[in-house]
């Protein structure tokens, strides 16, 4: 069944972006994205298929959405695909979309061989002899407005706290107590922490899992001015 461009949804805005791209270059032929037989016992099956050629080369590429994306979603696509190719022989080229894809997210999915595609604009496609890259600054900045750095002002109060101590476990009144700032905020911190693996929950509690990586990460972002 083919998708319908017409429906107002995640799925079928990313799926219409992904092939005006692909239909852009002039030496493919792409046939119009399919909805794969989805298995009932499974949710995270693309959500359209794409079958391209360029001569005698016939290539499928698969499109996995994940609304409101972040890095972990990103890494379960990685060894969803790292799996099917070990146990199925599936040799697929995917690209993950969603309305925004963070930095770390874009980086992961390169260094992983797998495309991307955000409703931002952002995208990169590279397979066989096809190469496309789109970036958006104007859309990281939307995204930062939405939520402060973890770097910045109050959150890095938070994040200063636990690098202090990467092996404690935290509560979150307890983190806003010690680190002068809303419980609300912690939260914020928290769950970004959570989603780009920075941090994780051991019972009630959570902690920093990745402190190297968070504080090169607080390295590349430094601003004096922006700390307290």
């Amino acid at each position: 069944m083919s998708i319908n461009f017409k429906t107002e949804s995640l799925e079928s805005e990313a799926a219409r972006q992904l092939y005006q791209l692909l239909s852009r270059i002039s030496f493919l032929r792409v046939e119009r994205p399919k909805s794969p037989n989805r298995n009932t016992n499974i949710t995270s099956a693309p959500v359209a298929t794409f079958l391209v050629e360029a001569g005698k080369l016939k290539r499928k590429i698969d499109l996995e959405v994940k609304k409101n994306a972040q890095l972990r979603d990103a890494r379960n696509t990685v060894f969803r695909l790292e799996k099917a190719a070990s146990t199925l022989g599936e040799q697929t080229y995917t690209i993950f979309a969603s309305q925004y894809l963070s930095q770390s997210v874009r980086d992961y999915c390169t260094e992983n061989e797998v495309g991307y595609l955000d409703l931002s604009g952002n995208c990169h496609i590279e397979f066989d002899q096809v190469f496309i890259e789109r970036l958006m600054p104007d859309a990281d900045k939307r995204e930062k407005k939405q939520f402060k750095s973890l770097f910045k002002t109050k959150s890095s109060r938070v994040v200063r706290r636990l690098l202090a101590n990467p092996s404690r476990q935290w509560r979150v009144n307890q983190l806003a107590l010690e680190a002068g700032v809303s419980p609300a905020t912690v939260s914020l911190v928290k769950d970004r922490l959570m989603g780009d693996n920075f941090a994780a929950w051991q019972g009630e509690t959570f902690s920093i899992t990745q402190p190297t990586r968070l504080l090169q990460q607080w390295s590349k972002q430094y601003q004096s001015q922006d700390n307290l």
